[in-house]
């Protein structure tokens, strides 16, 4: 038996894990056609906790779900990292998978959306601008990342670089960390006199930093450019609401299983 897994820290949010990783789950199924059984799975305790507690919604732990696996039978598992770039995140993965090494015939850790390697970085945000083009609003967008406080910022600049080479200048970039703060986008927003904006999150499982930080309260994203006069309008949620983000994922698993 063969299985799939969709690895994330996890969101407490029904509504952002239906945005999100349950369409892949669902494009999955309809591409291996019950070659490969689909799995998810978080990594974060507290995340699966609430949901448990708020929802009775049941979503197993990595180290969990792999060991069921190896002892329902399993010969060949492929873990998906639902991360955008490598990180603390991303090692604890690694860590798993080595502790699971020996479990199964197969057990393939894929490499996060973006990789590490700088030609693969640069082909997947080319593909990343041309997936997002059928649903790009007119006027000013604002890109909202999660960001990192390792050496991310090299990354988000590269991202808003390429949209704004087939865009002419219409984007900018926040992440919730590292150095392209919030802040600073403002002031430019000020200084070039913007009168609205659509946020655009580069998220790929909408949770509480979508929530809390970005779309909803006096101290998001939204509430801080509307306090300052801006009309402030949200895009989808989730990179995962677009069809063209999911293919990215399934060519890339498609790729790693036939090497």
């Amino acid at each position: 038996m063969k299985a799939i897994i969709l690895v994330a820290f996890g969101s407490a949010s029904l509504q952002g894990i239906r945005d999100s990783i349950e369409l892949l789950e669902e494009d999955l199924r309809e591409e291996f056609n019950n070659e490969y059984t689909i799995f998810k799975a978080f990594t974060s305790k507290k995340v699966i906790s609430l949901l448990k507690e708020r929802h009775n919604y049941v979503i197993p732990y990595l180290s969990e779900l792999l060991f069921n696996l190896a002892n329902d039978g399993y010969e060949e598992v492929n873990i998906v990292p639902l991360h955008m770039m490598k990180g603390k995140g991303y090692q604890g993965l690694v860590d798993i998978r080595n502790e699971y090494s020996y479990s199964f015939k197969k057990l393939r850790l894929l490499d996060t959306l973006l990789g590490s390697e700088e030609d693969k970085q640069e082909k997947t945000i080319r593909n990343m601008v041309t997936a997002m083009d059928e649903h790009m609003e007119d006027g000013k967008i604002l890109l909202s990342g999660h960001g990192s406080k390792e050496d991310s910022n090299s990354i988000y600049s590269k991202i808003e670089y390429e949209f704004n080479k087939r865009y002419k200048d219409k984007f900018y970039m926040a992440t919730l960390e590292g150095s392209n703060t919030f802040d600073k986008v403002l002031s430019k927003l000020k200084r070039d006199d913007v009168k609205s904006i659509t946020i655009k999150p580069l998220l790929i499982i909408p949770g509480k930093h979508y929530i809390h930080d970005i779309s909803e309260g006096e101290n998001s994203y939204v509430g801080i450019l509307r306090s300052n006069g801006i009309i402030t309008s949200i895009s989808k949620s989730s990179l995962l609401q677009y069809k063209k983000i999911r293919q990215l994922y399934i060519d890339n698993i498609k790729m790693a299983i036939k090497n």
